[in-house]
């Protein structure tokens, strides 16, 4: 039976990624998570991730698209999560957008 207990990468704003960041897309940094993600499972498909503070969307629904994985996005902004859903639907990625805080 697979490891289920919860695994927490922040990558946000950290000093440690500012560099990484500055001239990068935010898509290749998603890549860098998702990849790092996947290389400590034996599958993806149906692993949930959380993605706090998801804004619009954007790295959740490419997680979910590119590496299978089940995301919920949270958000304290509905407007944002209105994107993300509109997004997600536009790119035909089941994700999950849920409007609360990290507490």
């Amino acid at each position: 039976m697979a490891d289920q207990r919860p695994r927490i990468r922040e990558v946000g704003y950290s000093e440690w990624y500012q560099p990484h960041v500055v001239g990068s897309s935010q898509r290749r940094l998603v890549m860098e998570v998702g990849s790092g993600i996947a290389s400590h499972l034996s599958a993806t498909d149906g692993v949930r991730l959380l993605d706090v503070g998801c804004g619009r969307g954007g790295p959740a629904s490419h997680l979910a698209d590119r590496f299978g994985f089940r995301v919920t996005g949270l958000d304290l902004v509905p407007y944002n999560l209105e994107r993300a859903t509109e997004n997600a639907r536009e790119k035909h990625v089941e994700t999950e957008f849920v409007v609360g805080d990290a507490t």
